[in-house]
This record gives structure tokens, C-alpha cells and sequence, in this order.
């Protein structure tokens, strides 16, 4: 049974101060947006956060390139029987399930260092994909963390 991909989003990021904390005195400030959210409060981004999105990596004054939404694709798609099992048993357990968002960041060298279903971490579903995932080999980028997006159907 092919396992469709309907949607897919990603984000190349690095948090390349990610062991470093802002000095707040204790208490948690939300940062001033810049650009076209000018003005804005945005609330920082925590450096243990691995779905953090709101640092750039700059390697030789250009951006760094984190992995396309084909090599993406292509990557889950041929890994899909791996996901199916989690995705069938998750439907044994809630019959009205018939798509999820998984949500995964891949690290420079491919290898995912986090990922969650519907924005949670903890869920039977969750823990199970994350496993999968584990063992799957993205191609390598030059963005230390890509996060990457991807909705998935359950099979019937």
C-alpha cells in the first residue's frame, strides 16, 4: 500500500548559539521582531528548543542550504513502510484518524533528532514514528538543522 504525502513544508534553520542562553535576569522576555513583523512581539525561541526556527546559519556570507522539499519527499516516501505499522496501529486505536502532521528536524549529517505528530512529543503515535525515523538517512546539508513538515494519510 503506497503511503501518500499530501502536504509538505520545510525550513532550513541553525541555532548556532543554541547552548547559549539570553541574559533575562531570571524572567523571559519576548524579543522586538524585526523585518516585516517590525514592532511585533515574538517570543524568544528556548536553546533547547530543537524545532526552533528563528536563527539563520550564514556560512561564507550566504545562506545555508538545508534539504529541499523533494529530497524531502523522496526520502519519506522510500522509507514509507517503515511509518505504515505506527499509522495502521494508530487507527486500531482511534478508527476516525485519517491523517497526521509529522513534524521532524533533520540534522546536517541527515539523521532526525526530533520529531512529533500534531505538535505533540509523547503520544503512543509519536514515539512510535520517532523510532522509525530514527533509523532513516536523509541526505547531508550544509544548514545544521532542517525542519521539515510532512502530512501524512493513514491507510484504511
Amino acid at each position: 500500500m503506497r503511503l501518500p504525502i499530501l502536504g509538505l513544508l520545510l525550513v532550513a534553520l541553525a541555532c548556532p548559539d543554541a547552548g547559549a542562553v539570553p541574559a533575562t535576569n531570571g524572567k523571559r522576555k519576548a524579543s522586538v521582531a524585526r523585518g516585516p513583523r517590525a514592532g511585533k512581539r515574538v517570543p524568544r525561541c528556548r536553546p533547547s528548543d530543537p524545532f526552533c526556527t528563528t536563527q539563520v546559519l550564514k556560512m561564507d556570507g550566504a545562506e545555508a542550504k538545508g534539504l529541499s522539499d523533494g529530497q524531502i519527499a523522496a526520502t519519506v516516501d522510500q522509507h514509507r513502510k517503515r511509518m505504515e505499522g505506527c499509522l495502521v496501529e494508530a487507527r486500531r486505536r482511534d478508527p476516525r484518524l485519517a491523517q497526521v502532521k509529522l513534524e521532524f528536524v533533520v540534522l546536517a549529517k541527515g539523521t532526525v533528532l526530533a520529531s512529533r505528530v500534531d505538535g505533540r512529543r509523547g503520544t503512543p503515535l509519536a514515539r512510535c514514528l520517532h523510532k522509525q525515523l530514527r533509523s532513516v538517512r536523509f541526505p547531508r546539508s550544509t544548514a545544521a538543522r532542517s525542519v521539515a513538515s510532512v502530512t501524512l494519510s493513514v491507510p484504511q
